[in-house]
C-alpha cells in the first residue's frame, strides 16, 4: 500500500496532461466566441482560433488592438460559449436613465459656465423646461446605445473528466475535473 502513493505520484508527473484528455476537450467549434474564466479569476473573451487537447488559443476582439491568449485547460475554472446577442431591456432603461443624468449634470455645468459671461448681470435665468429638455436628449441618446450595445447570452461548456497538471506560476498542480449529466 505504501508503495502505490509514490507510484501514483511518478505516473503523474511522468505523464504529459494530455494523454489523459481526449483529443476533443471541451465540445467547442473553433471560430466560435468563447468566454474562459480562469482560476486565478481572468477572464479571456474573444474568438476561439485553435483548440489542442490541452490548450485553447483566444484571440481577444478588443478593437483597435487584438491580442492572443492561450490558456490552458487546467487552468481554467469555466469555459462559456456565446449563444447571441439580444437587446436588454435592463441594459435600455439603464443607459436612457444614466444618460439623462450625465446630459443634465453636463448641461448644469457647461450652461451655467457660458451663461456667467455671457450674462454678467443674472438676465438669463434657467427654466426647468431647460434641464428637462436636455434630460430627455440624453435618455433618449442612452436608449439609443442601450440597443446598439445588445447584452450577450452566455452557455456554460461541460468538459469531460480530465486529469491533469497546471505549472501555474512557481507552483505546481494536479488537477481532476469531472462533470456530470
Amino acid at each position: 500500500m505504501r508503495h502505490w502513493i509514490p507510484a501514483l505520484i511518478v505516473a503523474l508527473l511522468a505523464a504529459p496532461s494530455s494523454s489523459a484528455q481526449t483529443d476533443a476537450a471541451l465540445q467547442v467549434a473553433v471560430g466560435s466566441r468563447v468566454r474562459v474564466r480562469t482560476a486565478g479569476q481572468h477572464t479571456f473573451i474573444g474568438e476561439l482560433t485553435e483548440a489542442r487537447g490541452d490548450t485553447l488559443v483566444i484571440r481577444g476582439s478588443a478593437w483597435p488592438l487584438t491580442s492572443r491568449r492561450t490558456v490552458v485547460l487546467d487552468s481554467s475554472a469555466r469555459v462559456d460559449i456565446s449563444r447571441g446577442r439580444y437587446v436588454s431591456g435592463q441594459r435600455v432603461i439603464g443607459y436612457a436613465l444614466g444618460g439623462a443624468g450625465a446630459v443634465v449634470v453636463w448641461y448644469a455645468l457647461f450652461v451655467q459656465a457660458v451663461f456667467d459671461d455671457v450674462c454678467p448681470l443674472s438676465e438669463c435665468e434657467l427654466s426647468g423646461a431647460d434641464y428637462a429638455e436636455a434630460a430627455g436628449i440624453g435618455a433618449a441618446a442612452g436608449a439609443l446605445l442601450g440597443v446598439i450595445m445588445r447584452a450577450e447570452r452566455w452557455e456554460r461548456v461541460r468538459s469531460p473528466l480530465r486529469v491533469g497538471l497546471d505549472p501555474s506560476h512557481r507552483q505546481a498542480r494536479v488537477t481532476v475535473a469531472l462533470t456530470f449529466r
